[in-house]
């Protein structure tokens, strides 16, 4: 894969320009609707590549950690942390409060009629914060 590599001279940052390769598009069109779907994982991505970067840990050159590596990881930790809020074991109340905006968040547009499904999701982000998914 053709790849070009530089250090923007006015911000120092790194850039790796990939270009004839179409599936560049498609991962930045997949991890553009996952931060649409999971509103914690740019800010923990920016932190995670923030801290590899201070480690110099970022680069794959160099056997560190790339960008996508690195977002794949990051919504596995929020997936994962998702399903331990759902099941975890919570007062019959907020068990009840949960459970409908978990239902809410993932139910088919019929079922959640006039709810917009960027609203349904945002109920579901509204029980976690991101501190909590890092717990």
């Amino acid at each position: 894969m053709p790849i070009v590599a530089f250090k923007d001279t006015l911000t120092g940052l790194r850039v790796d320009l990939s270009y004839n390769v179409l599936s560049g598009l498609r991962t930045a069109r997949l991890v553009s609707d996952l931060c649409l779907r999971y509103p914690p994982l740019r800010p923990l991505v920016l932190i995670l590549k923030h801290i590899l970067s201070v480690r110099d840990a970022n680069d794959t050159f160099t056997g560190g950690f790339g960008s996508f590596l690195i977002t794949l990881v990051a919504l596995s930790v929020i997936q994962s942390r998702l399903r331990a809020c759902k099941d975890a074991t919570l007062p019959a109340a907020a068990q009840s409060a949960l459970s409908a905006r978990l239902a809410a968040a993932s139910a088919p547009p019929a079922v959640a009629a006039g709810v917009p499904p960027a609203s349904r999701l945002q109920l579901l982000w509204n029980t976690v914060s991101l501190g909590e998914l890092l717990l």
